[in-house]
């Protein structure tokens, strides 16, 4: 089998090095920055160490492939696709490795459907110079029956989630909000500590009060804290966004925890849950939901 990328950044080159010691050694790539001053240096020297050979087109590596994943910045997917669709032949499976939004995998998906191509929306959910090609992938789509198939004796992890492309990238992005927004939370905390003086105290104070219980725990306290003490928690961030301006620390994390904590204090959960508290997050967001809905 021939496995081709388009686009040989980091992702391809990981996955390409892992796939390499499973056995799979017919490898090719293209990348349109290979002559760029920088990054095609980099992208050499890549090729280099996972025995890739580059080509010179996108057409190329398409008509050289038995399978063709797609590992360009989200921000192209789209225009990818739109370049390099008609170089498919029936039946090639196009695996779009992207982390784009579920819109653009299903507007993909048609147009790739256009000329034949099986498309996979494939979510890769862990970090590759880790996991390489065993990163844990979540793929939808008309193809990722076969993906699976055709991968999983290389090693690769590949957990179906449904037919319909988007389903896989849906999942991935919410899980990002998670993670990049607690990123966010954990840059503003630190850097207000810091400079404020105060690490010394704050972090040992926050790394106690989530040590103490699971991940799921957490979940459900600060879901039913915030469902009950909203309001005054808003207030509370009033002087977080305050002391931070005044120590000329940027507080855009800050502004939006207030933004959605008065959000939440208005739908009056307080209220609803004055005859029973709830006592677990899906009990919360089940309001949430249901108040956001008109229910």
């Amino acid at each position: 089998m021939v496995l081709g990328y388009i686009g040989f950044g980091e992702a391809a080159f990981e996955m390409s090095t892992g796939l390499r010691g499973e056995g799979l050694k017919d490898i090719v790539a293209f990348d349109n920055m290979i002559e760029h001053p920088v990054f095609g240096p980099q992208i050499k020297n890549r090729a280099g160490l996972s025995a890739v050979k580059l080509l010179p087109s996108a057409a190329e590596v398409i008509a050289a492939s038995d399978l063709v994943m797609v590992a360009v910045p989200a921000s192209v997917t789209l225009h990818t696709c739109e370049t390099i669709a008609e170089y498919f032949r029936p039946g090639q499976l196009y695996v779009d490795l992207t982390a784009a939004s579920p819109a653009v995998k299903k507007a993909a998906a048609l147009l790739a459907g256009k000329y034949g191509a099986d498309f996979v929306d494939a979510a890769m959910m862990g970090v590759l110079p880790k996991f390489k090609h065993k990163v844990p992938i979540l793929a939808s789509g008309a193809g990722a029956a076969r993906f699976f198939e055709t991968m999983s004796p290389y090693g690769m992890k590949i957990e179906i989630v449904g037919d319909e492309p988007g389903a896989a990238s849906g999942i991935k992005l919410v899980r990002s909000l998670c993670m990049k927004g607690m990123a966010a939370v954990v840059m503003e905390t630190l850097e207000a500590a810091v400079t404020l003086g105060i690490a010394d105290r704050v972090v040992p104070g926050i790394c106690k009060t989530l040590e103490e219980c699971t991940f799921e725990q957490t979940l459900d306290r600060l879901s039913v804290g915030t469902a009950l003490h909203a309001a005054r928690r808003t207030a509370e961030l009033s002087g977080c966004m305050e002391m931070l301006r005044d120590a000329g620390i940027d507080s855009t994390v800050a502004e939006a925890a207030s933004k959605k904590h008065d959000l939440i204090a208005k739908l009056n959960l307080k209220e609803h849950f004055a005859e029973k508290p709830p006592h677990a997050w899906p009990e919360v967001i089940e309001a949430v939901v249901n108040s956001n809905s008109g229910k």
